[in-house]
């Protein structure tokens, strides 16, 4: 940092600074997402020590304190360096050696786990006396420049991390002079015009510790890119279904100057969907694909020569959807219902049916299997409607429809389903007892639980529906007899003449509309 003001703009207090850092200390920052890390390396405890552990702090946008993450067991470390390989974040740690073991020591690469919330070790490159370090991309692959104050400087090329993070490397031809002390490197892509096919020149400049410049050498990568394909970015379409090893076509278009080299084709990383031909850069199917599962896939392809200079392109390969799908009704029986007091075009219910197909093929249009007199479907929202008037006296209660949805391809799909419609009865008719009076004798002698009578009530409403069905009762009670709610009267005393020789009953009958009780006596 540059003063202790902005150091308190971070942590709280200059404490807390020391707390952190020994001697001879260096730092990077990097970013994982919205959360912020101090990456601190720590060559020596004093004058004397190497053994000084690094550390990794994570800032708390809450308190903007710094907290340890992670302590780095370290030996002389001189720099951290923030790096991103295959869309992972990485922090490359170098170290200047001792004396005693000859300045020979690793360059650790630490990756951040996600799952874990840690850096995870994944690469350690032998060095000696490395001084600094600088990272940097070209053509999506990321650089990394080791500085030896007594050796080689070395340029390390990151490629594509499988899971147990095998990075290849390559170095240059580039020496610096023995004993070169430096803080900082700096590398720019220098024109390649007047450098061989295939080569990439990198300026290198070293720098002091007060920020002079005191070397300055140019870093030419021979073999690493070339352009053998002839755009950066290719689209191709793949209908679904295909047989494993169908042919993607057309096949990615090469320079011509490269048409007769020995191109070696492969896909990095690798691709469970696909394959390709490693002579031909065809493309091949590897899986069955479906459009529904995964539309589309990103390709890197990659032209290697034998000298090893190789050149990448971005496939996009677009699943073409196919009508293979038949619309599908939501469920097997629609119902709906309405009165006869409904006005033509009233909506009595509405089907859906889906397709998981695309476009034209997934749309779906309704209709009748057969023509109705009674109502309209809307072809484009399943919406079913009355197309006529309609008496609940006179007309079917009930009407089943067969409906079919078809989608929109060619050859189209189509498959049928039902919907049953309910016209509601609204009248309601009083009912009317068959005699307004019954007057009948009983012998005294009758036993217990006789009929001694079934009254009778007819009602006009229609068969069927509730208003039609009858229920009778007694209005109030009787000490002689009981009525059934089917108007069935049965002697439930002994009866004496002497103590009594007439009864009145009253009994009345309901239906299941709206009207009152109507009532009869015996």
């Amino acid at each position: 940092v540059s003063t202790q003001s902005t150091w308190e703009a971070v942590v709280s207090t200059q404490s807390t600074w020391e707390a952190v850092v020994s001697t001879q200390s260096t730092w990077e920052t990097v970013a994982v997402g919205s959360t912020v890390f101090f990456a601190i390396a720590n060559e020596m405890t004093s004058s004397t020590s190497y053994n000084a552990n690094s550390q990794i702090y994570r800032l708390n946008t809450t308190n903007n304190k710094l907290e340890l993450v992670q302590t780095i067991p370290t030996i002389a470390a001189v720099d951290w360096q923030a790096l991103t390989v295959d869309n992972q974040t990485c922090l490359m740690l170098g170290s200047n050696g001792i004396p005693a073991s000859a300045y020979v020591s690793t360059a650790s690469v630490y990756c951040y786990s996600a799952e874990l919330s840690q850096w995870v070790s994944t690469l350690d490159i032998t060095t000696v006396a490395a001084y600094d370090l600088a990272a940097f991309v070209f053509q999506d692959t990321t650089f990394v420049t080791i500085i030896s104050s007594t050796a080689v400087t070395h340029l390390y090329q990151f490629g594509y991390a499988p899971a147990t993070a095998n990075y290849v490397s390559r170095s240059t031809n580039v020496t610096f002079v023995a004993g070169e002390t430096t803080q900082q490197v700096s590398v720019g892509i220098l024109s390649p015009a007047s450098h061989a096919a295939g080569a990439k020149l990198f300026a290198v400049d070293l720098y002091n510790a007060s920020g002079s410049m005191v070397s300055s050498a140019n870093v030419t990568i021979y073999n690493i890119f070339v352009q053998i394909f002839s755009n950066d970015t290719n689209i191709v379409y793949v209908p679904e279904n295909q047989p494993v090893g169908a042919y993607v076509a057309p096949r990615v278009p090469r320079n011509a100057s490269y048409a007769a080299a020995n191109v070696t084709f492969s896909i990095k990383p690798s691709s469970t969907a696909f394959r390709i031909n490693a002579s031909t850069g065809e493309l091949f199917t590897s899986a069955t694909l479906n459009w529904i599962t995964q539309p589309s896939y990103v390709l890197t392809l990659r032209a290697t020569l034998p000298d090893g200079t190789y050149d990448v392109t971005t496939v996009l390969v677009s699943v073409l959807d196919l009508n293979d799908n038949s619309p599908t009704f939501t469920t097997q029986v629609f119902n709906g219902a309405f009165n006869d007091t409904a006005t033509i075009g009233t909506t009595v219910v509405q089907v859906l049916a889906r397709d998981p197909d695309n476009g034209v093929n997934g749309t779906v249009s309704y209709s009748f299997t057969s023509a109705s007199a009674d109502f309209n479907i809307d072809a484009t929202t399943g919406t079913i409607t009355t197309k006529r008037t309609f008496n609940s006296i006179t007309d079917p209660l009930t009407y089943s429809l067969s409906l079919r949805a078809t989608d929109g391809g060619n050859p189209a799909k189509s498959t049928t389903g039902q919907a049953t419609i309910f016209l509601a009865y609204t009248h309601s008719f009083a009912p009317v007892f068959t005699e307004s009076y019954y007057n009948i004798t009983v012998p005294e002698t009758t036993a217990l639980g006789s009929t001694i009578l079934t009254i009778l009530a007819t009602d006009a409403d229609r068969a069927g529906t509730p208003q039609a069905s009858l229920t009778y009762s007694l209005v109030g009670s009787s000490s002689v007899v009981s009525v059934s709610s089917a108007g069935v009267v049965t002697l439930t005393a002994h009866l004496d003449y002497y103590a009594s020789n007439s009864y009145n009953i009253s009994v009345q009958v309901v239906n299941g509309g709206t009207n009152p009780p109507s009532t009869v006596s015996y």
